[in-house]
Formats: structure tokens, C-alpha cells, sequence
């Protein structure tokens, strides 16, 4: 909803690159099933998600949706690991 402009671009450029991601989303959400390019998993809808958090090369992109999208991006090996390992275990209880 806050990037329908972006979203579908970006998500060409990955599937052109043959770019695999995995997605933990809330249940409840309106998301397409597993294909080629995404797999996902399911979190509680309880669980708040006011960002979203991307994990790739030796970087970690966190984007705030509010009334005026903000972004970060922390450019650091140990912190890509340990976001990759928090993704990990989020990956595991989250429901197929």
C-alpha cells in the first residue's frame, strides 16, 4: 500500500536476477503463495510491525512506514549476522 509505485519494480528487478527471499509476514495479510522468487512464513497478527527490515550483502535496510516513509541503512558485517540470526529464529517458530 505505501509503495504501489516502487514495489512491483522492485520486485521485476529481483525476479529478472533471479533473486530468491524469503518473507515473514503477519497472518491475516493478503500475500500470494510460495513461487520461485519468495517463500513465506507466517508471524501472529499481535505481533506489532510498524518497519520493515531487509537483510542482504553486509547490509541491514530498515524502512518506517508512517505518514512519511523513513529509512536507515547500517552497513556492517556483525550486524547483518546478527540480524540474519534473529531472522533465523523468527524463521523457525514462524508457521509455513
Amino acid at each position: 500500500k505505501k509503495m504501489p509505485y516502487y514495489a512491483p519494480i522492485f520486485q521485476k528487478r529481483r525476479e529478472l536476477k533471479k533473486i530468491k527471499t524469503k518473507i515473514l509476514v503477519r497472518e491475516g495479510r493478503g500475500v500470494k503463495k510460495n513461487n520461485k522468487f519468495n517463500e513465506y512464513r507466517f508471524l501472529p497478527l499481535d505481533i506489532p510491525s510498524p518497519a520493515t527490515i531487509n537483510i542482504y550483502d553486509n547490509k541491514v535496510a530498515i524502512m518506517i512506514w508512517e505518514e512519511t516513509a523513513q529509512g536507515i541503512v547500517i552497513e556492517n558485517e556483525n550486524v547483518n549476522k546478527t540480524f540474519q540470526k534473529y531472522f533465523e529464529l523468527l524463521w523457525e517458530k514462524a508457521k509455513r
